[in-house]
C-alpha cells in the first residue's frame, strides 16, 4: 500500500508570498543560522498528517468538509512574528496571525474531533496559527544572534486575505526541497 506525506492546510495568496518573501530576504541578511522556507511552499497548516495510507485520502477528506461545513468565507490577518519555542532558544521563526483565530480554531477542533475517529492522535500543543519563515540550525546560537531588528524586519506591516477553502495537501520531500500537491480541495460555504 502506498503511503502519502501529507498534510491539512489553508493555501496563501502570491500577494502575500511576495510580502514574506521581502521579509525573509531583509532577515536573511541579520542570521547565517537559519534555514529559510521557500516561499511557493509556505501554507497556513492546521494540520500535520504524517504519512497517510492511499486508501485514507476519502475519509480525510470528509472529515475536513465536515470541519468546515456552515464556514463561510473569512478574512485572516497576519502581522507580527516571534519564534517557537521561546527567545533563549529558538527553533522556528514565525509570523503571526492576528484575526480570523475563531474560525481558524473552530475548524482546527472539527478536524481534531473527526480525525481522531479515524485513528489520528491529537495535537499535544495548543493550537498556534502562524506562517513558518525559517527554521534556526543550531537555536543556542541562534539564541544569541536573534535581535528585536530580526522579529521587526520579519513582519513591517499587516496583509489580509481571504480563506475559502481547506485542502488536504500531499508533500513529497526531494533534494531540491519539498514538492506539494492538492489532493482534495475543500471549499467553505457560501
Amino acid at each position: 500500500m502506498e503511503n502519502i506525506r501529507s498534510f491539512i492546510a489553508v493555501e496563501i495568496p502570491e500577494t502575500v508570498k511576495s510580502r514574506l518573501a521581502e521579509a525573509r530576504k531583509a532577515c536573511q541578511l541579520l542570521d547565517p543560522y537559519t534555514r529559510w522556507v521557500r516561499i511557493e511552499g509556505i501554507h497556513l497548516t492546521l494540520k500535520f498528517l504524517g504519512n497517510i495510507e492511499l486508501s485514507q485520502v476519502e475519509p480525510v477528506s470528509d472529515c475536513i468538509h465536515e470541519a468546515v461545513k456552515g464556514v463561510k468565507p473569512f478574512t485572516v490577518k497576519i502581522g507580527g512574528a516571534g519564534v517557537f519555542p521561546n527567545p533563549r532558544y529558538p527553533r522556528v521563526l514565525w509570523i503571526g496571525i492576528t484575526e480570523g483565530l475563531e474560525q481558524l480554531s473552530s475548524i482546527y477542533e472539527g478536524l481534531e474531533d473527526g480525525l481522531k475517529g479515524l485513528g489520528f492522535e491529537p495535537e499535544s500543543r495548543p493550537f498556534r496559527p502562524h506562517l513558518t519563515l525559517g527554521r534556526f540550525r543550531d537555536g543556542r546560537k541562534a539564541g544569541r544572534a536573534l535581535k528585536q531588528e530580526m522579529l521587526e524586519k520579519a513582519a513591517p506591516w499587516e496583509e489580509s486575505f481571504t480563506v475559502e477553502g481547506v485542502n488536504l495537501i500531499r508533500s513529497q520531500l526531494r533534494p531540491s526541497g519539498a514538492v506539494y500537491t492538492v489532493l482534495k480541495e475543500c471549499p467553505l460555504s457560501d
